[in-house]
């Protein structure tokens, strides 16, 4: 974890963010820890976790998102103190809106990591082969599967994941009420789910590296 010191609180939200990694039966939002933990609440993830597990998953998330917008201020339901929610109410108030439309409506629905999340939504992602904007990852998430180049092999993002997350399990409910603008999965990110990652990756870097 990086840490040398006797800081028990960094050392408890290293523990809550571990834990949401390692689950594995994510439900419907399967990227919310990830989310949880970009806007600095790695507590809540424990208590998301568990409300999840008891079929309360949707009741969850929208206590999460209206303490967030400030429709209600009880920090309590979220597993923080009433400094740790104002800052990260504060945090999700200085994000852009377009950052907070794909936070809340898009990227809890996928399996991401929170490093992934950060590249995503950084102002210079270009660097990540992303040539797009935030709000038009919204419109189209599918563009993930074909642009987003991480640190190495195992950090991708498959267009199995986006696809489970707009279209999931019937037994799962709440089918994406928003769809891609672009009318479903582009003829690009279907072609290249077929092709071998390291290909798609590899050619993208050659091409970022010429420019």
């Amino acid at each position: 974890m990086g840490d040398k010191s006797e800081n028990w609180d960094l050392r408890l939200d290293w523990l809550h963010a571990v834990v949401g990694e390692l689950w594995t039966q994510r439900g419907l939002f399967p990227g919310m820890p990830a989310v949880l933990g970009h806007l600095g609440a790695p507590k809540t993830i424990s208590s998301f976790k568990a409300k999840a597990e008891a079929g309360r998953e949707l009741e969850a998330k929208e206590a999460i998102f209206s303490y967030l917008d400030g429709r209600t201020s009880n920090a309590s339901e979220l597993a923080l103190s009433e400094p740790e929610g104002k800052a990260v109410q504060r945090r999700w108030a200085l994000l852009e809106d377009a950052d907070r439309d794909l936070l809340r409506d898009s990227m809890i629905r996928f399996e991401v990591s929170k490093d992934q999340i950060t590249k995503i939504v950084d102002p210079k992602r270009a660097a990540y082969g992303m040539d797009v904007s935030v709000a038009e990852i919204h419109d189209n998430p599918y563009v993930l599967a074909e642009q987003f180049v991480g640190e190495n092999a195992d950090d991708t993002i498959s267009f199995t994941k986006i696809d489970h997350g707009m279209l999931p399990a019937p037994d799962l409910g709440a089918r994406l009420s928003r769809r891609p603008t672009t009318g479903g999965a582009c003829e690009r990110c279907v072609s290249s789910a077929s092709r071998p990652r390291s290909q798609t990756s590899s050619s993208r870097r050659a091409n970022s590296s010429t420019t």
